[in-house]
């Protein structure tokens, strides 16, 4: 067998292996997020029930230097060292909520063409509340104090 066909076999090896790693990888974060979202309430195909109100789930990831901004109710925008990405929101009958993580930063949304408001998860608009994974905790509160 040639050098080069070892090297080329040597080189496929460790593809395979690095991807097989990185699926792993994934699969613990979206199950560490899973169980994230099921300590505040009941979590079953992508439903999460509070106090028997029912939210859409839909995850984004949103690097920590990242800009993370609402455009609309079925339009985000992520911007990372100046490039944008749109991310399509989940179009639902069901109130949403978007669970940005590992941001750590302010999230924003558009009010109207030229205004922009920063937003937590206690904010209520377009069907929707946006929450970062941190806080989590804060929106279930804020759910139960609204149902009581």
């Amino acid at each position: 067998m040639e050098p080069w066909m070892i090297i080329l076999l040597i080189i496929g090896g460790v593809a395979v292996v690095i991807t097989i790693v990185m699926l792993i990888l994934k699969q613990k974060n979206n199950k560490a997020l899973i169980s994230r979202v099921k300590e505040i309430g009941n979590f079953e195909n992508g439903i999460l029930t509070i106090n028997n109100i029912q939210f859409y789930v839909q995850f984004i990831k949103v690097g920590e230097k990242d800009e993370f901004t609402i455009n609309s109710s079925l339009i985000a925008q992520k911007k990372s060292y100046g490039k944008s990405e749109l991310i399509r929101l989940a179009s639902t009958k069901l109130p949403k909520l978007i669970i940005v993580y590992p941001y750590n930063g302010r999230i924003k949304r558009y009010i109207n063409e030229n205004e922009m408001e920063f937003i937590t998860c206690r904010n209520f608009f377009w069907n929707m509340h946006v929450c970062k994974l941190s806080e989590l905790g804060s929106f279930k509160s804020h759910i139960e104090e609204r149902t009581q």
